[in-house]
């Protein structure tokens, strides 16, 4: 019988550091969208999950580092469509974030109104879950069409 008490532990730290972990969802990811319950993983997906988690987690005395964060904002834009066409070298089309939409939108928007890279780790940490907030609702959108 599985406790799950690592995975609580880990949720409370990420909690404290500022970010806002959402269960369901990350159980979701993890899973490919077949449960959005912890009791309903595979010991594999389980172990995926803590190891996903644990990327954010400080590691000795180096906390998360920012550009993680900034990643992370990045990548979240991106599940919002803030992509762009780009063609490679081989003449192939790619899709690369949407660098100059993403730094209007964290300057207009977000929480400090200044480019990406002038935030300190915990105004990161405070824009990652703003966005987060963000895409969760954009998906719950999504969900009800």
């Amino acid at each position: 019988m599985n406790t799950y008490r690592h995975y609580f532990a880990i949720e409370k730290k990420l909690k404290q550091m500022g970010y806002d972990v959402e269960r369901s969802e990350v159980v979701l990811e993890v899973s490919g969208g077949r449960t959005c319950s912890l009791r309903q993983l595979s010991a594999a997906e389980y172990a995926h999950l803590l190891q996903r988690l644990r990327h954010f987690l400080p590691r000795g005395r180096d906390e998360v580092s920012e550009n993680n964060m900034r990643r992370k904002v990045i990548a979240l834009f991106r599940k919002m469509g803030y992509e762009q066409a780009v063609i490679d070298e081989k003449g192939r089309m790619q899709f690369a974030a949407d660098m100059p939409a993403i730094e209007a939108w964290v300057k207009k928007y977000g929480k400090f109104h200044k480019s990406l890279n002038r935030h300190t780790k915990k105004e990161l940490a405070q824009l990652v879950s703003q966005v987060e907030l963000m895409n969760k609702k954009d998906m719950k959108a999504i969900h009800r069409v």
